[in-house]
């Protein structure tokens, strides 16, 4: 019974031996900043605007998980947390919010297919997060905009150049 066992798990050593040494996925495209958006423009991009009289400053978080649970031998890809927000906490309108985000880094464009809403804890922020960028090495740094809008079709972008952190 033992030699019938030993065929069966060494082939399953094998095949999780030659799984685990598979190169990584590519990196996701990175295309230019879409149809009628001139790079030069995004990072011409404002710091700071004004709505309906409230001040506007933009942060964006991009990093990359390195950490064990992750799973991928390279890390993550690039994860951005972008906010967008009131300095003096002055709620913003409801129908504000991030629709639009491109992540510059030299002459590449990552523009992300999804982009999550998070939830509107305080009422003086817009907060978002996408995940699975391309796989920048940390200490880059990249140009983060986003495109706000709101329900009557006004938008509005805002820009922050930040160095990519990592998650050990």
């Amino acid at each position: 019974m033992t030699g019938t066992m030993r065929i069966p798990l060494a082939r399953l050593a094998a095949l999780a031996f030659f799984a685990a040494c598979a190169a990584p996925p590519d990196d996701p495209p990175v295309p230019g900043p879409g149809p009628g958006v001139d790079l030069d423009a995004l990072l011409a991009a404002p710091t700071e605007i004004e709505i309906d009289g409230r001040r506007l400053v933009f942060d964006a978080i991009p990093w990359r998980d390195f950490m064990p649970a992750v799973g991928e031998e390279n890390g993550s890809g690039l994860i951005v947390v972008a906010r967008a927000e009131d300095p003096d906490e002055n709620p913003l309108p409801s129908e504000i919010g991030i629709e639009k985000l491109w992540v510059v880094q030299g002459a590449d464009v990552w523009t992300p297919a999804e982009i999550e809403e998070g939830p509107r804890t305080w009422p003086w922020r817009r907060e978002s997060v996408v995940r699975d960028g391309p796989r920048w090495e940390p200490g880059t740094v990249v140009h983060v905009i986003v495109q706000l809008g709101d329900a009557a079709g006004g938008t509005w972008w805002l820009r922050d150049a930040e160095s990519i952190g990592t998650t050990w």
